[in-house]
């Protein structure tokens, strides 16, 4: 029985942190990641919760060899082959996305464009980085209104719209359908905006009650389109990291 329960967890924690690292010969980047917050409010839970999310974000960008693990618990190594400085980027990214309620702000929408805003996920997460000089609503003077945040979109993809542009398409959640759809219904004539990390991506004006899907619409290059569609399926990161070390890896698959 005890064998069989370490058996158990080894194959557990295997899952967790997405090792893929081919049976060849790799060299690539080591990075060990430390959570930006004091240690004595770190525990286990919170290292797999970023563990999962790095690991999802690194099968998303289509990386072929990584590993995502928890040493020492209290530090993360993650090791991937590929372009490090676009990797990195992507990983260490909060990459909170946010459908924000912009009701009667059609004139101003302009006004936000180099704007951080300050929204009511964002005020309710203290573990999220601080948004300095954000702006609040300006016809509430309170925080702006998240509709709905990553944890609603089930999938996320990349295509290309009828203009050629690089867009991202999601899917919602069961649980977010029926709320969103009324929230739309609503809403009808007035701007949603589409907002990441707190920047304005976007404000449409909703025309019609939205079901399951959208299309998140910005000025993005292909590259850029595939990092954010990979962090919006992989979700939000739930604690800012920091960089403890960096370096570089090999591994050597022994001769038959």
């Amino acid at each position: 029985m005890y064998v069989r329960l370490m058996l158990l967890l080894f194959t557990y924690l295997c899952l967790l942190t997405g090792s893929a690292l081919a049976q060849e010969d790799v060299t690539g980047t080591q990075v060990i990641f430390a959570i930006d917050r004091p240690a004595d409010e770190t525990d286990s839970e919170d290292l797999q919760a970023v563990a999962q999310v790095l690991a999802g974000r690194l099968a998303n960008l289509d990386v072929a060899d990584y590993r995502v693990q928890i040493i020492d618990g209290t530090t993360l190594q993650v090791q991937f082959s590929g372009d490090s400085e676009t990797i990195l980027d992507a990983l260490m990214r909060t990459a909170l996305l946010e459908l924000v309620d912009f009701s009667d702000l059609h004139d101003q929408i302009p006004d936000f464009e180099d704007a951080t805003l300050i929204t009511s996920a964002y005020q309710d997460n203290p573990d999220l980085p601080r948004r300095e000089d954000g702006v609040m609503n300006p016809l509430t003077d309170e925080p702006f209104t998240t509709v709905l945040t990553n944890d609603a979109i089930a999938s996320a993809e990349v295509q290309r719209d009828d203009s050629g542009r690089w867009v991202i398409a999601f899917e919602l959640t069961e649980s977010a359908t029926a709320g969103f759809k009324t929230f739309t219904a609503n809403h009808l004539g007035q701007p949603l905006a589409i907002v990441l990390d707190g920047r304005v991506l976007s404000a449409p004006v909703v025309q019609a009650a939205i079901e399951g899907e959208g299309v998140i619409v910005g000025d993005f290059s292909e590259d850029e389109a595939r990092t954010l569609s990979a962090q919006l399926s992989a979700g939000a990161l739930p604690l800012p990291l920091l960089i403890e070390s960096l370096s570089t890896y090999q591994t050597i698959t022994p001769e038959k």
